[in-house]
């Protein structure tokens, strides 16, 4: 648990459920998830690669979470949602909505260099014990482009542009498909600071975070892995205390990438 005077913070790609893929299907992961997110006990949750019938689960799962999001397919229920699930007894959702990584951010649509659509859920949260010191908090959770770099950076190009026109604070975090020292995640420690080479403290856990199933081929792995794509970036009015990659030790693997759970203090105090 974190320490009451900071919020913890956890990125995670749970990987959509192939119902056809035995061990690796939803309904054998499911409680290994739900075990790796309850022991992280975190206070922001981003998730990637969430259908539908994943989310109504977790919701399901886990009842102190208010769950927010849409796939990208339609903008309803349709394809894969990158949800925010927000602690009821920390935070107010003040509000909410996604956009598309696209020409046509409003709309449901692909950007013309990649094969599907991505998306961005943002939220603007307040704490419910308002004060001077937090002054309340906006989210981006995000999935990029798994094949074009050019479209992983035009990707963060947009929802930075989104960042922008938005008071601070501010955490980015989400499956960048973009590892050190790439393009995308260069444009957006341009502007926001990485928790992995900022925290306070020495990093816990390995350099990569996607594993492709096996997470012990990634327990010697250093912090300039190219295989650490899942990020958790955040602005100068917050300090990074703590940074961890945990890696599971459930008997069943819950997903492919290992999360990201990073502890902020707000005001930077």
């Amino acid at each position: 648990m974190a320490e009451p005077s900071t919020t913890r913070v956890m990125t995670y790609n749970i990987k959509y459920d192939a119902a056809e893929a035995d061990l690796t299907a939803w309904t054998h992961r499911r409680a290994a998830v739900v075990a790796q997110i309850r022991h992280t006990n975190p206070d922001i949750l981003g998730l990637q690669e969430v259908l539908a019938h994943q989310l109504t689960d977790l919701r399901h799962d886990l009842p102190g979470y208010a769950a927010v999001g849409v796939g990208r397919e339609d903008g309803a229920r349709n394809g894969e949602f990158v949800p925010l699930l927000i602690r009821r007894a920390a935070w107010h959702i003040r509000a909410w909505g996604t956009f598309w990584l696209s020409e046509t951010p409003g709309v449901p649509s692909r950007a013309p260099d990649t094969r599907l659509p991505r998306i961005c859920t943002w939220a603007r949260l307040r704490p419910h014990t308002r004060t001077a010191a937090h002054p309340g908090l906006t989210l981006w959770n995000v999935h990029l482009d798994h094949q074009q770099e050019s479209a992983q950076t035009s990707g963060i190009r947009t929802v930075l542009d989104h960042l922008e026109q938005v008071p601070g604070p501010h955490v980015l975090m989400g499956d960048l498909n973009a590892g050190p020292g790439s393009p995308a995640l260069t444009l957006a420690e341009s502007v926001l600071q990485n928790a992995r080479s900022t925290t306070q403290t020495s990093p816990v856990g390995p350099g990569a975070t996607f594993h492709d199933w096996s997470p012990g081929r990634v327990t010697g792995s250093d912090g300039d892995d190219p295989r650490r794509i899942d990020h958790v970036l955040a602005s100068g009015e917050l300090a990074v205390r703590r940074y961890e990659a945990p890696v599971p030790t459930y008997p069943v693997v819950p997903s492919d990438h290992l999360p990201v759970v990073v502890d902020l203090a707000l005001g930077g105090g």
